[in-house]
């Protein structure tokens, strides 16, 4: 048997209610900087482990906001 490390259950749980939040505050105008940054470092990190249920759940939610996470993640990311 193959020794995987996952996610867990409260870890996804989490990750989908962030991407949820911060593309309905973006579309709300609402969202902030420390949130998309805060955002970012986890999906950089969750995505080494298992990417696969990161980019299935961004896609999700791209398509329910027709927003792409991408763009909202480069234009907070930026320093002004």
């Amino acid at each position: 048997m193959k020794n995987t490390t996952q996610l867990g259950h409260e870890r996804k749980k989490k990750i989908k209610a962030m991407v949820f939040s911060v593309l309905m505050d973006h579309k709300n105008g609402k969202l902030k900087r420390r949130r998309v940054t805060r955002l970012n470092g986890r999906l950089q990190f969750y995505s080494s482990i298992d990417d696969g249920f990161i980019q299935r759940t961004i896609k999700t939610y791209e398509r329910k906001f027709g927003i792409k996470l991408q763009e909202v993640l480069s234009v907070y990311g930026e320093r002004n």
